[in-house]
């Protein structure tokens, strides 16, 4: 926590399937270590690799890991 902000580190193996939070707003994405394949909600998709800092769009993301995944959210409090 700091001022205003929640950030929320996840670590994800390789082989996983994850199924996100649809979230409602933007909000700041750091991917620390690893690979995946995004699947948005729309059916496009998306290869992430590390490092990469982003802005996360609202609504629900399923990821297939390709490599063993460190990842970030940082979200404002309301």
């Amino acid at each position: 926590f700091g001022p205003n902000l929640y950030v929320r580190e996840v670590t994800m193996p390789a082989g996983s399937v994850i199924i996100g939070k649809s979230h409602k707003a933007e909000h700041m994405c750091v991917m620390l270590q690893g690979r995946m394949l995004l699947i948005n909600e729309d059916g496009s998709k998306t290869e992430l690799v590390a490092p990469k800092t982003f802005v996360g769009t609202p609504g629900r993301k399923v990821a297939y890991i390709m490599e063993d995944t460190v990842f970030q959210n940082i979200f404002e409090e309301i």
